[in-house]
């Protein structure tokens, strides 16, 4: 038995899908054209090549066409008769790719015409009103709308108005936009306060962590498992890096049953060629995952929560095993440089050393040579004197030799003489 009020209903729907067909090809264009469909007495759907989504502007346009025809009241009109080249003439819709006989059944309802055998409404009046519920893509270039008329259209409608008005109850306030907007602006407000205070609490506890951290082997390391969130890992890494730039910071933590793994280093750690993307890659391993980052931060995800904890032990000695080679080729550049260091000190040393006596020697001979110079002029004085001194006794004996002591006069002259000589030849 035929349920009549179903077949009208899946006999409206259909023939909304044609007047659907036309209003899409005049707001989107002629390159529309059927994909698919399915009526039903409850719902239809139809599918159509078209290269983007549609806008609600669009969307509401196509409404206000399919409910104008409805409400024109067009009349079934169909040739079952016809023949393909007179369907052509009347400009009637052809699904490309579908064989037709020498006899087709021409479907028009204004100017909404097709080539249809299914079961159609008598008039379009008896759609009553035409609503799209949904429009998406099913696959590359096509698109699908699922729409309603009649009697489900009449329930969405009543849905809606029921929703904005528990929501204006809810909300005490019959102005609903209005409500919801102040809503949400008071919410950012808050979400804003909240991150404020949380990004606080993160800076304190870094403080914290770090005043309570010793320094080991030049490396100030924290290795732990949390059940704080992502965000917070990440930040809290970052506060701590600000702070120590001998950070090692390994955090482990589950998520939604999957574990993470996030590895921070401080700024000389990664000066000494540690890099945390391939200490992570290497620890991730072990909890069935993988990841990378930064040379200075770094995380990974995984499948295995019960490997977390021995992801953070090796991503730990990973890290500080990096760093103790790293630090003893360090060690070893340091102490080479220091002995070559020495060994141009000792060489300067030594060199200055010498300029030293050089220039020592030189002042003694300087000193040599101007002592020699000052004896030669005092000599030459000497001299110059002896010879006045001899001249002026030798004027004594002469006035002397008159006298008795002639004798002793001649023995002074003649020692006074010797005394000239002796005192020339020094002079030479």
């Amino acid at each position: 038995v035929v349920d009549a009020a179903k077949r009208q209903a899946a006999a409206n729907n259909h023939t909304a899908t044609h007047l659907m067909h036309e209003a899409l090809r005049k707001v989107l264009g002629s390159h529309v054209e059927q994909k698919g469909s399915m009526v039903t007495p409850e719902i239809l759907r139809f599918d159509f090549s078209h290269f983007q989504k549609m806008t609600p502007a669009e969307l509401r346009q196509v409404e206000m066409l399919v409910n104008r025809a409805v409400r024109a009241n067009y009349p079934l009109e169909e040739n079952r008769e016809a023949t393909k080249e007179e369907a052509e003439k009347c400009g009637a819709m052809m699904l490309f790719g579908e064989k037709y006989g020498d006899k087709v059944r021409m479907v028009r309802f204004g100017t909404s015409v097709e080539l249809c055998g299914g079961t159609h409404t008598s008039a379009t009046g008896n759609i009553g009103f035409f609503k799209i519920l949904t429009e998406s893509a099913i696959s590359a270039g096509v698109r699908r709308i699922e729409a309603v008329t009649g009697e489900q259209a009449e329930k969405i409608i009543y849905a809606a108005e029921d929703t904005m008005r528990d929501i204006s109850e809810y909300l005490h306030n019959p102005q609903v936009l209005q409500a919801v907007k102040k809503m949400f602006e008071s919410n950012e407000t808050l979400s804003k306060e909240v991150e404020a205070m949380r990004r606080e609490q993160v800076a304190q506890w870094a403080e914290k962590i770090i005043s309570s951290t010793p320094e080991r082997h030049g490396v100030q390391l924290i290795a732990t498992q949390t059940d704080r969130t992502p965000e917070f890992v990440k930040d809290l890494a970052y506060n701590l890096r600000a702070r120590s730039p001998k950070l090692v910071f390994v955090q482990g933590s589950v998520n939604d049953g999957k574990p993470m793994l996030t590895v921070m280093l401080g700024d000389e750690i990664t000066a000494q060629g540690v890099n945390a993307g391939a200490v992570v890659r290497e620890a991730a391993k072990l909890m069935q995952g993988g990841g990378g980052g930064q040379a200075f931060f770094a995380t990974a995800g995984g499948k295995n929560p019960d490997g977390l904890q021995a992801a953070i032990d090796k991503a730990r000695e990973e890290a500080q095993g990096a760093v103790s080679i790293m630090q003893a080729k360090l060690d070893k550049a340091r102490y080479e440089k220091e002995r070559a260091e020495a060994r141009q000190k000792n060489a300067e040393e030594a060199l200055e050393q010498v300029r030293l006596q050089l220039e020592e020697q030189d002042r003694a001979e300087k000193k040599a040579a101007l002592g020699a110079d000052k004896d030669v002029a005092q000599f030459e004085v000497l001299f110059d004197q002896g010879k006045d001194l001899a001249n002026k006794m030798r004027g004594m004996l002469l006035k002397a030799r008159g006298r008795e002591d002639q004798a002793a006069a001649q023995g002074m002259a003649k020692a006074l003489r010797a005394l000239a000589e002796a005192i020339g030849r020094c002079a030479e």
